[in-house]
């Protein structure tokens, strides 16, 4: 885990290069060019090795401390969607239906995930859990893409940092059911722990670029104060 923090600790300064003049994003707000993971997180353990073996006993102990409720849990969280992160924290107003244009905005949030995710996944190839440790009963069917980095870590901890500059009286909340929603996918049997914890690094990384882009800050800006309106939050946080 080391080399994570180590890695995490350099992307500030590879992130800090000059921008692109094209404004055209193959994303929402982000190009994907802009967040090379593959350069930006340290690669996953080698097949074999001591990591790789600590990684598999770590998901042999979660299918063990599975619970009814931790199992229920983990299959709803297969849900990406802001309302199924979110919605325990924010309470029974969080609903698409009252917020169209958090609900627009977080779909635009979404789609900068998926590119820069999807393109590491290919470059290292790491099986899922389930796949490479057979005896492991996975809850959810496996998904047909490579297990490094989670891409619904990488989405949750995207999301949980832009929802928390809407609503920051709730930060320490929205983080620990980021993180708990991450968690439920080693609960699952699809992600190794690495695997989630580059998904926490990625999504950092992404968000970083989103917050460098003068339109994600103006959609931000509108969906903030649409939820904090219909939250009846003060409108100066």
């Amino acid at each position: 885990m080391r080399a994570f923090l180590v890695a995490f600790s350099l992307v500030g300064i590879l992130l800090a290069g000059p921008v692109s003049a094209d404004p055209k994003p193959d994303g929402a707000y982000v190009r994907s060019g802009d967040v090379d993971l593959v350069a930006l997180l340290p690669p996953p353990p080698i097949a074999g090795s001591s990591e790789d073996k600590a990684d598999i006993a770590a998901v042999f102990a979660y299918e063990k401390a599975r619970t009814p409720e931790t199992s229920d849990r983990a299959k709803a969280d297969n849900e990406m969607t802001i309302f199924r992160l979110a919605g325990v924290v924010m309470g029974p107003d969080f609903t698409p239906e009252k917020l169209p244009v958090t609900t627009a905005f977080f779909d635009k949030v979404k789609r900068d995930s998926g590119k820069p995710t999807e393109a590491i996944k290919a470059y290292y190839n790491r099986p899922r859990p389930a796949a490479a440790a057979l005896s492991l009963q996975a809850l959810l069917p496996l998904p047909k893409n490579a297990a490094y980095p989670s891409g619904h870590t990488t989405w949750a901890r995207l999301n949980a940092i832009v929802l928390a500059a809407m609503v920051p009286e709730k930060r320490i909340e929205i983080f620990a059911r980021a993180d708990e929603y991450a968690d439920d996918r080693i609960v699952a049997g699809v992600h190794y722990p690495t695997d989630i914890a580059a998904g926490t690094i990625a999504g950092s990384l992404i968000a970083q670029k989103e917050l460098e882009n003068p339109a994600f800050n103006t959609d931000l800006e509108a969906a903030k104060a649409e939820l904090r309106t219909v939250l009846k939050l003060n409108a100066t946080q």
